[in-house]
C-alpha cells in the first residue's frame, strides 16, 4: 500500500477586466509555495497560464478572464451584481489545488492506481465602501464558489500511475469545471439592493477541536500549522457560502456578511483598493476595527470521524461524519444564551476497499461537512436576523 500526495497550495486570482467593465482589474497574487512548485507550473502552463519568473503571481488571470469577461462587463450579470451592491473589483480565490494517487494491492499481487483531483474555487466581489456610508473599508459584497470539487476522472483508475499528460488534463477539467459552476450560479442569482446595514457580520476561521484535528491529520488534510490554518479558513469559506446563500434567498439584503479573509484580502486587495482613496482617508480592512458595530460568526468542528456500516464482497460501507456548532460573538463574548448555539451534523458515504489508506476518505468527509453547513446556515441566519434588528 502506498500513498502519493503531490501538493496542497493556495492562490488568489483576480480576473482582468475589459476597459468598458464596471469592475476594476485589481491584479493577481499567488503564494511563492505555489509558483515554485514544478508540477504546478507544468499543469497551469499547459492550459494557458502565463508563469512569471518573480514577483506577484499572475499566472491564472488570463484563464479566469476567459471564463468571466463576458458576464463581468457591458452589463453582464456579474457587472449588474457589482453595480447593485457597490462592488469595485472581483477576484477568484483558489486555496486548494492538489491530487492524491493511491496505490492499491490487488488479489493477484499486482497494483492498481486511483487518482483524485481536488480544487476549491471561490469568487468574491470587493468594495472599498462598505455598508456604512461614512466609512471606507474593504468588504466582500458578494461571494460565489465551489467549495470543493472532487473528481475521479475517466481513466483515473488504472494499472499504471498517472502520467503528466493525464494529470494536466484532469486539473484542467477540474479547474474549468469549477469556474463554470460559479459562472452558472452567478447567472442564476437574483441579488436585490442591500440597504444600509445595521451591523457587519464576519465568518471567522473554523475552530478545530482536538478530536477533529487528530482525524484531519490522519486523513492528511493537516500536515503542519500552515495547512491547519489554511483548512480552517477554507472550511469557514464553505460555511460562509452556504450562509450567504440562505440570507440572499430569504431576503436578508440589509445584512453585511464578510467572508473570512484568510490573509489574502487584507494583504493584497486592501492595498490595491487603498490606491483608489482620496488623500487623507484610510481603508479599514478588519471587522474588529469597527468595534461594537461588528459581530463574529463562529463555527466549531466539534467531532469528525468514520462510522463503519455493512460489508460486502467489495469492502465496507462507511460514513465520514462530522458535527459542527455555530454561534455569534461580539468583542470575543458569545451573544445570547446557550440555546443560541446551533448544532448540525453531516456525513458522506464511501466504500472502503482493501489497501486504500485513510486519506481516501477526504472527499467523503468534505461532502459531509458541506451537508452540515447547509443544515446549520438557517439556524445561524435566524440568529443574525435577530441580532441585526435588536442589538444596540
Amino acid at each position: 500500500m502506498k500513498f502519493l500526495q503531490l501538493f496542497a497550495v493556495g492562490c488568489v486570482l483576480l480576473a482582468e477586466q475589459p476597459a468598458s467593465a464596471q469592475l476594476n482589474f485589481l491584479g493577481a497574487v499567488s503564494p511563492e509555495s505555489l509558483r515554485s512548485n514544478p508540477a504546478y507550473r507544468a499543469y497551469s502552463e499547459s492550459f494557458g497560464a502565463a508563469m512569471p519568473e518573480a514577483g506577484p503571481g499572475t499566472e491564472l488571470s488570463v484563464v479566469v478572464s476567459r471564463s468571466f469577461s463576458d458576464i463581468a462587463g457591458n452589463g453582464g450579470s456579474l457587472d449588474q451584481i457589482a453595480s447593485i451592491r457597490g462592488g469595485a473589483g472581483y477576484g477568484i480565490f483558489v486555496p486548494r489545488f492538489e491530487h492524491d494517487v493511491v496505490e492499491m494491492r490487488l488479489m493477484d499481487g499486482s497494483s492498481a492506481y486511483a487518482t483524485r483531483v481536488y480544487t476549491t474555487v471561490v469568487l468574491d466581489v470587493f468594495a472599498d465602501r462598505g455598508a456604512f456610508s461614512t466609512s471606507r473599508r474593504l468588504e466582500s459584497v458578494y461571494s460565489r464558489g465551489v467549495a470543493h470539487v472532487s473528481v475521479f476522472p475517466a481513466g483515473s483508475v488504472s494499472r499504471r500511475p498517472p502520467s503528466v499528460a493525464d494529470l494536466t488534463a484532469w486539473y484542467s477539467l477540474a479547474f474549468e469545471g469549477a469556474l463554470n459552476e460559479i459562472r452558472l450560479a452567478i447567472e442564476a442569482d437574483e441579488v436585490g439592493f442591500r440597504r444600509r446595514a445595521f451591523r457587519v457580520f464576519r465568518v471567522e476561521p473554523v475552530l478545530l477541536s482536538s478530536e477533529a484535528r487528530e482525524f484531519l491529520e490522519e486523513i492528511g488534510w493537516i500536515t503542519d500549522a500552515n495547512s491547519a490554518q489554511l483548512l480552517a479558513g477554507e472550511l469557514a469559506y464553505t460555511f460562509h457560502l452556504s450562509l450567504q446563500g440562505y440570507l440572499i434567498e430569504n431576503g436578508f439584503d440589509q445584512v453585511a456578511l464578510l467572508p473570512p479573509s484568510l490573509g489574502w484580502a487584507t494583504g493584497s486587495i486592501a492595498r490595491l483598493l487603498e490606491d483608489r482613496l482620496p488623500p487623507g482617508t484610510a481603508l479599514i480592512s478588519a471587522s474588529e476595527d469597527l468595534g461594537r458595530l461588528a459581530l463574529s460568526v463562529q463555527v466549531e468542528l466539534q467531532r469528525a470521524g468514520v462510522v463503519t456500516g455493512e460489508s460486502n464482497q467489495l469492502g465496507e460501507q462507511r460514513v465520514a461524519a462530522t458535527r459542527i456548532a455555530g454561534w455569534l460573538e461580539r468583542e470575543g463574548i458569545r451573544v445570547g444564551a446557550e440555546e443560541t448555539v446551533a448544532i448540525a451534523r453531516g456525513g458522506g458515504s464511501y466504500l472502503a476497499i482493501a489497501g486504500v489508506p485513510p486519506s481516501a476518505v477526504r472527499g467523503a468527509w468534505r461532502e459531509g461537512f458541506s451537508a452540515a453547513t447547509r443544515q446549520l446556515s438557517p439556524e445561524v441566519g435566524v440568529h443574525i436576523s435577530v441580532a441585526n434588528e435588536s442589538m444596540e
